[in-house]
């Protein structure tokens, strides 16, 4: 998979994944500063290495009924070896929003950003009638 498709896959990916999803702005809160790493190689199983990819945002609730105003997740992205032939996309999401610390694994992998994450949240959030500055 090219670089650019497999930063694609990744964004609509996480985009269905409910951590993302989260109780505001019609399951759309505004997602920003959305950075991407990797891949990271970490054995997995039999002792075969397997990428894993490293994605951390920041969603802005507006809704004032929530005591929170932003949230911080990051996510652990793998394509495992396909079942049936068809590619395979796995991720853990989890909030840091408090600890300041990340996974072990993406400790040590530098991040850049991933606009492509951001620009999906943005378009989706325009077909909800949502205005971002």
């Amino acid at each position: 998979m090219a670089p650019e498709n497999l930063r694609m896959v990744i964004a609509a990916f996480l985009e269905t994944q409910a951590p993302f999803r989260k109780y505001d702005d019609q399951a759309a809160p505004k997602l920003v500063n959305a950075k991407f790493a990797g891949p990271a190689p970490v054995l997995y199983g039999s002792n075969r290495k397997q990428p894993i990819y490293c994605i951390q945002v920041d969603l802005i609730m507006t809704n004032p009924v929530f005591l929170a105003t932003v949230d911080s997740l990051e996510a652990r992205i793998t394509f495992p070896p396909p079942e049936n032939g068809g590619p395979r996309i796995q991720g853990q999401v989890w909030s840091i929003r408090g600890t300041g610390m990340s996974s072990k694994t993406c400790n040590n992998v530098p991040f850049t950003p991933f606009p492509e994450l951001e620009q999906l949240r943005a378009k989706r959030r325009r077909a909800l009638g949502k205005a971002d500055p």
